[in-house]
């Protein structure tokens, strides 16, 4: 068994969901409530991205987890996918 899968098996929504908090410096509470403030919509996006690529999740299961529709998570998760991409394409 490689060190990746190895990684993976032990990952779970609350631990990405975590990592998200402290990346964003925001308590996890503020993370699962509805508030719309910008850091903490950051948090939760990145917390859904991170739970859509790392644990493959389905966008319904990702909103059952975070208290969202699929639509809410899909948009999420496209948010910082693009950041991404666009990070990425500023670099090269």
């Amino acid at each position: 068994m490689s060190n990746l899968t190895e990684i993976s098996e032990d990952l779970t929504p609350n631990k990405l969901i975590r990592k998200a908090a402290r990346k964003y410096k925001v308590p996890v509470r503020k993370l699962r409530s509805k508030t719309r403030k910008q850091p903490i919509v950051e948090a939760r996006q990145y917390a859904t991205y991170l739970i859509r690529e790392e644990l493959k999740l389905s966008l319904h299961a990702i909103g059952h987890i975070m208290g969202y529709d699929h639509a809410t998570v899909l948009h999420s998760y496209n948010q910082i996918k693009n950041r991404i991409e666009l990070n990425q394409l500023l670099v090269n």
